[in-house]
C-alpha cells in the first residue's frame, strides 16, 4: 500500500475504504487466563537462555546519568507503578502440568522489585569501580521461572549526580521497549 499510494492522502484513502468495506479488524484482546502461550521469539530466547551462560547474553542493559537530588524512596515507587501498568514487567516463564513452556502474570505483589543503590562518591578509583559494578550486576542471571525480569541499580557518583543501571532480559523487551521504559519512568518519577 505504501508503494502503491506514496502520499499522506493516498494512504489514508486506502485505510478509509479498508475500513468502510470491512476488511479493517482492530487486534482482539486476548481472553484473560492462568497462562498465556509464548511467541515464537520468545519460545526461542527461553530455550536458548536454558544453555550454560546462555541467558547472560540476553540480559539487556542501560546506563544513564542522572543529575539532580534523587528521592530514592519516590525513584523505586515509579518503578513499582511502572510494573504494574505493564504486564509483560510482571511475567516469569514456567513449565506446566503438560510439559509446556507458558507466560504466566504475576499480581502485582508478589512482584520483588527493588532498586539497589552503592554510593561510590568517596571510591578514590571511582569510574573503575562503577564499571566493576556495573560489569557485575550485568553478569547476574535472570531467573526465567521466578522473576522479576527487570532489575535496577542507582550508583552515586558525587552528590546529586548518579549512574542508573536498568537491566531486563530480551524476552520481555527490546531496545526500542528500553528507551520507553526509561522515557516513562522519568515521566512516573517527575509526576511522584
Amino acid at each position: 500500500t505504501f508503494f502503491t499510494h506514496p502520499t499522506i492522502a493516498g494512504v489514508s484513502e486506502v485505510l478509509e475504504e479498508d475500513q468502510q468495506g470491512g476488511s479493517y479488524e482492530p487486534i482482539a484482546r486476548i481472553q484473560e487466563s492462568d497462562s498465556y502461550a509464548l511467541t515464537a521469539s520468545q519460545h526461542r530466547l527461553w530455550i536458548l537462555s536454558q544453555l550454560d551462560q546462555g541467558s547472560l547474553a540476553y540480559n539487556m542493559p542501560a546506563a544513564v546519568i542522572l543529575s539532580g537530588h534523587i528521592d530514592q524512596r519516590e525513584f523505586e515507587a515509579s518503578f513499582r507503578a511502572l510494573i504494574a501498568r505493564h504486564e509483560i514487567l510482571r511475567t516469569v516463564f514456567r513449565t506446566n502440568e503438560q510439559n509446556e513452556i507458558r507466560q504466566y502474570i504475576l499480581p502485582e505483589d508478589q512482584v520483588n522489585f527493588r532498586i539497589s543503590h552503592e554510593d561510590f562518591s568517596s571510591h578514590k578509583n571511582q569510574q573503575e569501580a562503577i564499571l566493576a559494578s556495573l560489569h557485575q550486576k550485568n553478569n547476574e542471571l535472570f531467573d526465567l521461572a521466578n522473576g522479576p525480569l527487570i532489575r535496577g541499580s542507582l550508583l552515586k557518583q558525587k552528590q546529586d549526580q548518579y549512574v542508573f543501571l536498568l537491566s531486563l532480559h530480551h524476552i520481555i523487551a527490546d531496545g526500542w521497549s528500553m528507551e520507553l521504559l526509561l522515557s516513562e519512568i522519568v515521566q512516573l518519577y517527575n509526576s511522584l
